[in-house]
């Protein structure tokens, strides 16, 4: 299971429920994480 909001002593830390990111539309040199945790680095720029 995949944790996507992290919330310590009431405060809303990190929040990605709302992510629409796709890996066609990272730029070259990102990093963002797929919907089961794990990291992809975009290797092609799309600009």
């Amino acid at each position: 299971m995949a944790i996507n909001k992290v919330i310590y002593g009431g405060e809303t830390l990190v929040d990605l429920t709302g992510d629409t990111v796709t890996a066609d539309k990272i730029l070259t040199g990102f990093t963002a994480h797929d919907k089961g945790g794990s990291r992809s680095q975009v290797l092609v720029n799309m600009m």
